[in-house]
């Protein structure tokens, strides 16, 4: 059982991780607008191209989009590429 909102955000983003999720944060090698800006970027196991999500001011809003998106696409088959087969995922959230 989850006892504080600290543990559910990592919770969360362990679930994320586990579905192919991914924060990431800009600085001089990316374009200069992306400095000190944060992104998620989600690409299961056999997804051919990864999906990005839009430039947050924070890492905990980058999270926050990430699960958005998981939200958003909990209904939705993505096509899988090769014979892999698919990975464990979270099971869809309940309104």
């Amino acid at each position: 059982m989850i006892d504080n909102e600290i543990d559910f955000a990592g919770e969360v983003r362990r679930l994320l991780q586990a579905d192919g999720y991914a924060v990431h944060g800009g600085d001089r090698a990316d374009d200069p607008e992306l400095v000190g800006r944060f992104w998620f970027s989600w690409m299961p196991p056999g997804m051919a191209e990864a999906e990005v999500g839009p430039a947050c001011e924070t890492e905990p809003a980058a999270w926050t989009t990430a699960l958005t998106h998981r939200l958003d696409i909990s209904r939705i088959e993505h096509q899988r590429v090769g014979s892999d087969p698919p990975p464990a995922t979270m099971e869809p959230f309940q309104a």
